[in-house]
Order: structure tokens, then C-alpha cells, then sequence
């Protein structure tokens, strides 16, 4: 039985989430049954061959009985029991799509042979009990055989699974430009301030003492029933078995760490995705919350695990209204806090609120930071929070954000004047393309805005280890034995460079210290603070000013082509915009962008000022084309009486190579687990955003008129056929705080004299 259903999953294992967990659950309770009616079986026979003695009459009616009168229960109980067991099951697994239904069949193969052997041995053996004659030698060789080659099978199965895998599929890291590291303080090492703990809540999970009885400050619970989403007809009783909550009440639960004496300090709001409904993934974020506090923020892990999936159903995306419904009504409640009578009075600034969602709540972070903004962009008017609110999310952090997997009316949520950033993995099991980069090209900058937006690429990070109950499993406790987590970041080593980046980001976007503007701009300088890994970054700020890049300024390129980037499945959009160059052999190709007074043609880093005359540093967005490293550039840069200077592109910042990420143990199976990966092109097509200051062109030409300025050219470093992406050309303005912590100051001799020319 456990055979046929696992090849009919094998067959139709693409036909839908419900059904494949309907499908995985007869798998899995069929060779749950196999096995246990073979142990059953072989303690049978075990009991029949040692206890030679008459049996006590109970004993013996045991040993006679019929296997599935002992199985059937036993599998019943180990069913019942297993969703509630602590961490992740093998009744919780879903999404294996093709590869997982080849590891059930096999599993199920060898399991249903292996009981079966176990059962013939008792089969074999019965005549020991009632008195006839023993069974033939040759029965039980050929029942030895059988037994034994389903144990190898087996055992070759659970080896190869429990493997991490070869770790293939990742480049070495590419020794850093020789800039100076950055004049700022680690943002990664925890910070001055004493931290405090307490945990506020409804009082409707009876399994959460910290939300309850335990619990420094009471919520009520929200009715979630505006939002128009229901819990799935097999799902909800289970939320409520396991946490009590129903979707017209739905608890307000969270943990707060705060800095001892905090006044007026910025409040960080931290929620989580989906996962196990029974394992607490809001505990799996205090390590990053404490860290905060102890740099001067209130931060809150909110808890959201009444809404996660569970073995029986998983909402999809659909009750994302209902996770951005629970974020408001916290934001509504440390408004109330934070008045003249609250707990928090004075301690916090509302008008410095920091949304951080890690997965489907990296989505949840900018559904809410816009209906903040804009209250008619709630799906609801009970959504919106106190009119005159002062609430105002200054700063989103997406990590490993799902997108698109909720759309109100009106089309995907735009963030206006928000710093946004975007934190990722190249080797994540769960969102296996880049989803956030589209909400990444979705934040408006006006001109001048003090908001950026930047994004950090890690090429050996995965989905789960940005939390701590998460872990290495981006796919459940079965489905990520097929994960090649060989070559995954330890632990510690992500969660180190998730401390450097936020805090980082956090500083700038919130603090006002713009320092630490320059971590996204010239990651270089930054590399002793973050993990051994390649990391790729992108920034632009309010002060960014793009240049067209007129496709009929190319020369000497074999194809020109504007195209629209998209994720390495394929099929999902980016929203990168880019000029693909080809070129052959032997050519000399160049672009030459032409410096206007406005911006017409707003390419990848396109949302600056078009007014401001930004002339600090030139920034080139760059990457490769195909599966080659991108050849190396120089920059030359002319004003209007013709005196030319040129530096390398990667004159402060490495060149990065392309990032495949092999998601599978195996290749064929990468390209087709959860979602199409394109074997020919597994790594995400991403741009380096690539600075270099314009005082160092003036060392190399002295009589450069930067204030004059005609035009940027881009050719090749060698005479080799190439392929590249260009995202864009632009000028950036930066702070006297960013240009001390480069190094670069006004009296910069160049990069010479930084060390940044040395190959």
C-alpha cells in the first residue's frame, strides 16, 4: 500500500500544495504502518524463539495475535502525537515537489520491504508458537535475502539524506580591494546599554505562560474577521488545538528588550514567517533584538505563530492581511504606551519606527510601513491607527522577503521616502529566488530625501539561520535532506553579518550617523566585519543623480539590448532594468554616458535627485552577463576642455563574480525542487553597485574641472570577448561623515595612496 501511494505522489506531486500534503500524509502513514506491523512482527517471532518456557496466558495470546491488531493503533498514537512533538516532523514536511516524491518512494519502498521481511519472519516462525513444523531452510534464506537487501536500501537512503551535502556550486572569495577599513566602530559588537526584558500579552495561548500569567503588561486580543481572510477548514481547528487563538481573536503577544534608562529611543518592531505552528519563531530573533537594545533601541520580537502552517494546510500568502493586521494593532498599542500615563512614556520616538519581517513578514514589514503612511491603503478603516497618530515607520529591514503574495487593490505596495533594506542568501531553501528585489525597486526617493535604500547579498546564507529556531532546515525536517547544505555560512557567521548589517543600516537610516552609509557603498572596507563569504551590495540615496545611457553613445559592441532582469527561475521579475554588452575579441568597445542637467533615462539606481548637481563620487551599476567573472572596466571621466582622467571600476570594491547557488544535493534535482531553477544559469542576476570617488580623478589629472564635467565613459580592461549587465551611471553626493569613515577626506592623493590600485 505504502509502494502505490508513493508512486502516485511521484506522478502528481506538482498538483498543489493541499493535495500534496494529503498525499505525503497517506505516504508517510502507510509506511509508518509497514514498519510497525514488521516490528511488530519480528518481536513476534523474537518472543516465540527466546521464551522457550510456557507463555503466561496474556503473553501468549500477545505473540499469537494477528500483526494489525498491535499496528493499526500504534500508528493511530505515533500519527496523533507527532505534530505536537518539539521541532520539526516528518507529518509537517510539504513542498518537495518531484525530488521529494522520488525520496518518499524510495523510503517507502524499503520501509514497506523491510516490515515486510520482518513480517515474514514471523509468518515463518508462527509454527514455533502453535506446535507445527518449522519452516524450510530455503523460506528463510530467501527471507534473509530480501530482509537484507531492504535494509541496505534503506540505510543508502537515510546515509545520502542525512549528508549535508558536497557544498558544490560556490565561488571563492575574491580578495578585497586594499581601501582602508572603515573609521567607525564594529556595528556587530554589542553596544553600551544595559538591557532590560519583558513580554507583554492576550492571555489566549495556555501553552505561553510569557503571553499570560507571566506576562509584565496585558493586550487584548484583535478581531482579524475584516480582514475577509479564514483559517483553511483542516487548519484552523488545529491553530486553535495548538494556540487557542481564532481569527476574530487573534493575540497581540511580544517580547521587548529595551536599554536601561532609554529615553526617546527608536522602536524596532522584529516579526517573523511562516514556519512550524508549533515551534515559536519569535523566540528565534533575540539574538538580534538584544543586540539592538543594547544599542539604543526598544525592540520587539512580535509573535505571530498562530498564523504559520501547519502538517495540515498552509495559508499560502493568504493570511497575509491577517499578519499585517496583528503588526498595526502593536504599533496601536505602543502608541497608547508611549503617551503621558503609558509604561513607555518618554522612552520611545514614534516618529522613528523600524519595521524588520524575515520572510513572509519581510512582505507583512512593507504592507504595513505603507498603510502607516497612507491609511487609505488599509483594506479596512478599523485598520488604520489613531487619527493625528505620530507613528512613522522612518526605516523597513526585508529579510528574505517573499513578495507579491498579497496585492491589494491599487497593485504591489510602493514605499515613498523610506529607507529600505533588503538582506538575502544565495543558497535559501524556501524563497529560492530574490522576491524582495522587486519591493526593493518599489521605494520612491524624492530629491534630497535624507531615506536610502541598500541590499546585501550573501552568496552562502540561507533562509533559516537569520533565526535561531529556524536553523539550517529552509525546508522542514524531511524536505531538507535534499537541501546541498555543505557550503552553508555556520550559524554564528550569519547571524554575525545580520547584526553588522542592520545595525549598520539602523545607524544610518534612524540615528543620523552616515558613517555607516558607506558598509553598502564600499563593502570592502567593511569585510573584517562580516563572515568569509562574498557579499554584494547595492546603495542609492536621495542625493543619487542618474545620467541616461543612450544605447547610440555604445560603439564597437557586437549587441546592445535594454532588457528587464529576472530571477533565476526564469520567470520572476526582478524589476532591474539593464543594457546587456556584447562584445567580441580583439574589439574596443566603450559607452560614453553624456552628463545632463537631468535625469531622463532612470536605469538601476534610479531614484535620486534629478536636481541637485551630486558630484562626489561616480557610481556604476555592474555585473555579469552570463557564467564568466565580468571583465574589468575603466572609468574615464571629461569635462568641457577636453582633459580626460580614468580609474579602474573596481578601484574601492572588488569585482564580484557571478553567485550560482545550487539549491539541491544533486543538479538535477536543483532545478527542480520547489521551483524551475535554469540549470544553464542557477545564480541570480545581480548588480554591484561599484563607486569611486571623483577627487581621485582629479590626483590622477589635476586639472580636472569636476564642475564641468561633459561625460563618463565605460570600456574594457583587455582585449577578451565579454558579456555584462549595465544598471546605470550616476552621481552621488556624500556626507562629511561618510567621507571620514573612508578615508578619503578632501587631501585624498587618489587611490594610489590608498592602496586601492594595488592588484
Amino acid at each position: 500500500m505504502g509502494a502505490a501511494v508513493g508512486l502516485a505522489v511521484a506522478l502528481i506531486g506538482h498538483v498543489g500544495p493541499t493535495a500534496w500534503d494529503v498525499l505525503l500524509g497517506l505516504v508517510l502513514t502507510a509506511l509508518a504502518l509497514a514498519l510497525i506491523d514488521g516490528v511488530v512482527s519480528l518481536l513476534r517471532w523474537v518472543a516465540a524463539r527466546m521464551l522457550r518456557r510456557p507463555l503466561p496466558r496474556a503473553a501468549a495470546r500477545l505473540v499469537a495475535a494477528r500483526t494489525h491488531r498491535l499496528s493499526f493503533p500504534l500508528t493511530g498514537a505515533l500519527l496523533v502525537v507527532t505534530p505536537w512533538l518539539p521541532g520539526d516532523t516528518v507529518v509537517g514536511a510539504v513542498h518537495a515537489g518531484a525530488a521529494g516524491s522520488i525520496v518518499i518512494v524510495a523510503a517507502t519502498l524499503g520501509g514497506a520491504a523491510l516490515g515486510g521481511a520482518f513480517r515474514a519472519f514471523g509468518a515463518a516462525s508462527r509454527t514455533d508458537v502453535r506446535g507445527g513444523e518449522r519452516t524450510g531452510r530455503s523460506r528463510r534464506g530467501w527471507v534473509g535475502v530480501v530482509s537484507g537487501a531492504a535494509g541496505l536500501l534503506v540505510l543508502a537512503t537515510l546515509v545520502s539524506l542525512a549528508v549535508p551535502g558536497p557544498g558544490a556550486g560556490v565561488v571563492a572569495v575574491p580578495p578585497p580591494v586594499e581601501v582602508p577599513t572603515l573609521a567607525l566602530t564594529n556595528p556587530g559588537m554589542p553596544g553600551p546599554h544595559t538591557v532590560l526584558q519583558a513580554t507583554y500579552g492576550s492571555d489566549v495561548d495556555p501553552y505561553r505562560a510569557a503571553f499570560g500569567a507571566d506576562a509584565t503588561w496585558r493586550t487584548e486580543p484583535v478581531d482579524g474577521s475584516d480582514a475577509g481572510v479564514r483559517f483553511e477548514p483542516l487548519l484552523g481547528p488545529h491553530v486553535w488545538l495548538a494556540t487557542r487563538a481564532t481569527v476574530e481573536r487573534l493575540p497581540v503577544n511580544g517580547t521587548v528588550w529595551y536599554p536601561e534608562g532609554a529615553r526617546n529611543a527608536p522602536l524596532v518592531l522584529l516579526v517573523h514567517g511562516n514556519h512550524g505552528l508549533t515551534r515559536a519563531s519569535d523566540r528565534g530573533y533575540g539574538y538580534l533584538a538584544e543586540h539592538l537594545a543594547s544599542h539604543g533601541y526598544v525592540a520587539v520580537s512580535v509573535d505571530q505563530n498562530f498564523l504559520n502552517g501547519s502538517f495540515v494546510g498552509d495559508g499560502e500568502g493568504s493570511e497575509h492581511p491577517l499578519r499585517a493586521r496583528v503588526l498595526l494593532e502593536h504599533l496601536r498599542v505602543w502608541e497608547a504606551w508611549a503617551g503621558e500615563d503609558g509604561p513607555f512614556a518618554g522612552m520611545v520616538d514614534l516618529e522613528r519606527v523600524v519595521l524588520i519581517g524575515h520572510s513572509r513578514g519581510g512582505e507583512a514589514a512593507a504592507h504595513v510601513a505603507a498603510m502607516v503612511a497612507d491609511p487609505t491603503q488599509a483594506p479596512a478603516p478599523s485598520w488604520a491607527l489613531l487619527d493625528g497618530s505620530a507613528v512613522r515607520v522612518r526605516a523597513v529591514v526585508a529579510i528574505a522577503p517573499s513578495d507579491r503574495q498579497w496585492v491589494p487593490g491599487g497593485g504591489p505596495r510602493r514605499l515613498v521616502d523610506t529607507s529600505y533594506l533588503l538582506l538575502a542568501g544565495g543558497l535559501d531553501g524556501d524563497v529560492t529566488t530574490l522576491q524582495g528585489m522587486a519591493q526593493y525597486h518599489r521605494v520612491d526617493l524624492a530629491p534630497g530625501s535624507a531615506a536610502f535604500t541598500a541590499f546585501a547579498y550573501l552568496q552562502r546564507a540561507n533562509h533559516g539561520q537569520f533565526n535561531t529556531v529556524w536553523g539550517r532546515r529552509d525546508a522542514g525536517w524531511l524536505n531538507s535532506t535534499l537541501l546541498d547544505r555543505g557550503a552553508l555560512l555556520s550559524g554564528e557567521e550569519q547571524r554575525r553579518a545580520a547584526r553588522v548589517l542592520i545595525t549598520a543600516f539602523l545607524a544610518a537610516a534612524v540615528q543620523d550617523d552616515d558613517g555607516y552609509r558607506a558598509v553598502f557603498a564600499r563593502p570592502d572596507a567593511a569585510s573584517e566585519w562580516l563572515a568569509d563569504d562574498v557579499v554584494v551590495t547595492g546603495y542609492v540615496d536621495g542625493t543619487t543623480r542618474s545620467l541616461s545611457v543612450d544605447a547610440t553613445e555604445a560603439e564597437g559592441f557586437e549587441e546592445v539590448e535594454r532588457l528587464a532582469l529576472r530571477a533565476r527561475d526564469g520567470q520572476r521579475t526582478l524589476e532591474t532594468r539593464v543594457r546587456r554588452l556584447d562584445w567580441r575579441e580583439g574589439s574596443t568597445p566603450a559607452v560614453r554616458v553624456a552628463v545632463t542637467e537631468a535625469a531622463e533615462d532612470r536605469g538601476t539606481a534610479d531614484r535620486g535627485s534629478a536636481d541637485r548637481a551630486a558630484r562626489d563620487v561616480v557610481s556604476v551599476a555592474y555585473g555579469a552577463a552570463d557564467d564568466r567573472p565580468p571583465p574589468g572596466m575603466v572609468v574615464e571621466v571629461e569635462d568641457a576642455e577636453g582633459r580626460r582622467a580614468s580609474l579602474p571600476l573596481d578601484a574601492a570594491t572588488s569585482l564580484r563574480p557571478p553567485l550560482p547557488g545550487r539549491v539541491g544535493k544533486w543538479p538535477a534535482w536543483s532545478s527542480r525542487y520547489r521551483v524551475t531553477i535554469d540549470p544553464a544559469w542557477p545564480a541570480e542576476h545581480l548588480l554591484q553597485a561599484y563607486e569611486v570617488p571623483l577627487a581621485w580623478f582629479v590626483a590622477e589629472e589635476p586639472g580636472l574641472d569636476l564642475d564641468g564635467l561633459v561625460a563618463v565613459t565605460l570600456r574594457p580592461d583587455r582585449d577578451e570577448a565579454g558579456s555584462v549587465h549595465l544598471g546605470g551611471v550616476a552621481f552621488r553626493s556624500r556626507s562629511a561623515a561618510e567621507v571620514a569613515a573612508t578615508g578619503d577626506g578632501e587631501a585624498a592623493d587618489g587611490p594610489g595612496s590608498q592602496g586601492a590600485g594595488e592588484r
